[in-house]
């Protein structure tokens, strides 16, 4: 009498736990049948890896936080428009206040390390008027000191110009597209991994 109890008990829980696992696949499977494109085109962008952007819709999946807000009237007009320039277009318009916040940081750390970077070529340039290494071409204590009179002067002013240039180098670098692919080489036990 235990075993046909116990039996009828296992095949009654299988019978349940089977009809359950259809039943769930059965519901998924209408909920995804009903949205199918939305879950085809985010199934899309979600198998690219990570570094590599789509040429017409990263602009849906780049946005920043706050700016992510903006896929709601975006998000579907770049999906629907498959269009590359009008992605790029949302792409700057997103990037934007990220490359202002980036200047100012940049900005912020040039004038701060302006006096220290200052003070510490004057210093390096009145050492080596002491010193006055000897060797091939080189000044003398006298050449040496009238450098780093100069650089006393105008040091400032030179560094400052300095700042615009780096700056400018920084923005364009900033918006610089045509990155050469990094491709990393990987292990034997890593192709192994990927295997199917």
């Amino acid at each position: 009498m235990g075993y046909l109890y116990f039996w009828s008990y296992l095949c009654i829980n299988f019978f349940l736990v089977r009809n359950i696992i259809v039943a769930q696949l059965a519901t998924t499977y209408k909920r995804v049948s009903k949205a199918g494109n939305t879950l085809y085109y985010l199934t899309t962008l979600s198998v690219r890896e990570v570094s590599e952007a789509d040429g017409k819709y990263s602009a849906v999946i780049s946005a920043p936080f706050p700016l992510s807000i903006l896929n709601i009237v975006f998000g579907s007009i770049v999906l629907a428009a498959k269009s590359p320039s009008f992605n790029l277009a949302v792409l700057h318009i997103y990037y934007f206040p990220v490359m202002l916040v980036l200047i100012v940081i940049f900005l912020a750390y040039q004038v701060v390390i302006l006096p220290f970077a200052y003070l510490k070529v004057v210093g390096h340039k009145w050492a080596l008027v002491i010193k006055a290494p000897k060797g091939k071409g080189s000044s003398s204590s006298l050449d040496r000191a009238g450098q780093a009179f100069i650089f006393m002067l105008f040091g400032l002013l030179i560094m400052s110009v300095n700042i615009i240039t780096d700056v400018y180098w920084f923005v364009m670098h900033l918006y610089k597209m045509d990155l050469d692919k990094t491709i990393t080489k990987k292990s034997k036990a890593e192709e192994i991994m990927e295997l199917p």
